[in-house]
């Protein structure tokens, strides 16, 4: 099974101070919000353009008014512009104005994909609103082009422990056979991380209690497509699920759909002998 964790290198210990350059947010003077404290801080020493520099300055001294007015007004070349976008984005998180503040970040990463910060606040403001699928696919984006980077590593690490919350309330279902509520909670999980294969092996365990053969047959499938065939939990349960699949498909008359079925289960499972006691019925059915 695969473990999800490991993408980002899991680690609550890991120090206040990026390997970045952000300065930690002790350090800073309030300002109201974390994010502002995790983000303008950082950016201070990165400022070129003093204009941009002033609007920073009255951004974490909490005149986000101020700072709007400013950095509107800057004259930026192509190496601030993702900077002034941030800041402006940061103006926005001031006022409570996240729409506001997505977009304006929107705008930094159309020119700057690779800017980090500024992927990470948009993950944080998706989160705000419950958009957890684009979070997650921004979050994972910043993890693939910054793979070192705490705020994005330690922002993973929330939403892997959110899918773990999920995934824990799904088997409790299982275990009491509440089925269909145990799909609900795996499907959200699934739309966090659709290559977690302990979710899909359990989803496809979940349809097959529920008598869905063939969505249990392609959940269990695709957990091992995602182990590159090394998933035991889920070719265990794909022979049951097959098998099943295999004896409604007969009971229907569907007998080429059953053999295409079979054929390919126990070609990588010779050695179970209900398979093949239902694949010789295939082979039977086929010849009559």
């Amino acid at each position: 099974q695969s473990n999800p964790r490991a993408i980002a290198g899991h680690d609550s210990s890991a120090s206040s101070t990026s390997q970045h350059g952000d300065i930690p947010s002790s350090n800073l003077p309030a300002l109201g919000t974390s994010m502002e404290l995790l983000y303008t801080g950082s950016l201070l020493a990165r400022l070129t353009n003093l204009r941009v520099l002033r609007g920073a300055g009255r951004l974490r001294d909490g005149r986000a008014e101020d700072a709007q007015r400013i950095l509107t007004e800057a004259d930026t070349d192509d190496q601030d512009h993702p900077h002034v976008c941030l800041l402006l984005a940061l103006c926005k998180v001031h006022e409570n104005n996240v729409d506001g503040a997505i977009s304006e970040l929107d705008k930094c990463l159309a020119s700057h994909p690779t800017h980090v910060q500024g992927r990470v606040l948009r993950a944080k403001l998706l989160k705000r609103q419950k958009r957890l699928p684009e979070a997650c696919k921004d979050i994972r984006l910043a993890l693939a082009q910054h793979p070192n980077h705490d705020h994005a590593r330690a922002f993973h690490n929330e939403i892997l422990d959110l899918i773990d919350n999920m995934y824990a309330k799904a088997t409790n279902h299982l275990l009491r056979n509440e089925n269909e509520l145990a799909i609900g909670w795996l499907d959200k999980c699934i739309e966090l991380d659709e290559h977690d294969t302990r979710i899909l092996v359990r989803r496809g365990v979940a349809y097959r209690a529920l008598g869905n053969h063939a969505k249990a047959v392609e959940n269990l499938r695709q957990a091992i497509r995602i182990a590159g065939g090394e998933c035991p939990e889920a070719l265990s349960n794909l022979v049951l699920a097959a098998n099943d699949h295999a004896v409604s498909l007969l009971k229907e008359g569907r007998v080429v759909e059953a053999y295409h079925l079979l054929e390919t289960t126990v070609r990588t499972h010779p050695s179970n002998d209900q398979l093949r006691l239902n694949y010789g019925d295939v082979l039977l059915a086929q010849r009559k």
